[in-house]
């Protein structure tokens, strides 16, 4: 394939608690960076094709350190948009089983559920573009 392929969706932070509350004693919780597109697009850059990420970040250091990890991971980040205050987050429970997993998606108010499409220039987003990725998700966040 030729061109940039930009995926387009909501960069999620996971945090992991155990199911029987031991982060409690120990003041420790497992984080990691994800979200369905950013999945996408990291699978694209270690395939070696021309991954392009955008989302939306607040402009603050931890949204540096996430570009930062992005890039290393050869994710071209160009197009993020800064604005917002906060990152958007989800709570995966593990549980002795799979029918025993809880999750609970914290999204409201992220920075990329109040991106509005007047906000970006899509034109200049989409230049160079030949793929556009993004789950049903994305769009109604």
């Amino acid at each position: 394939m030729t061109g940039k392929i930009l995926s387009f969706g909501e960069l999620l932070l996971r945090i992991c608690p155990d199911a029987d509350g031991g982060w409690l004693n120990t003041n420790t919780l497992p984080f990691y960076v994800g979200g369905a597109e950013l999945n996408v697009a990291t699978a694209l850059a270690l395939w070696g094709l021309q991954s392009q990420y955008f989302t939306a970040l607040p402009d603050n250091g931890m949204s540096g350190q996430l570009i930062d990890y992005l890039n290393k991971k050869n994710i071209d980040t160009t197009p993020v948009h800064y604005h917002g205050s906060r990152v958007g987050l989800y709570f995966l429970t593990k549980g002795k089983d799979l029918k025993n997993d809880a999750l609970i998606y914290d999204r409201a108010h992220s920075a990329f559920a109040e991106l509005q499409p007047d906000m970006v220039n899509w034109d200049k987003v989409l230049d160079g573009v030949s793929w556009f990725h993004f789950s049903a998700i994305s769009p109604a966040v």
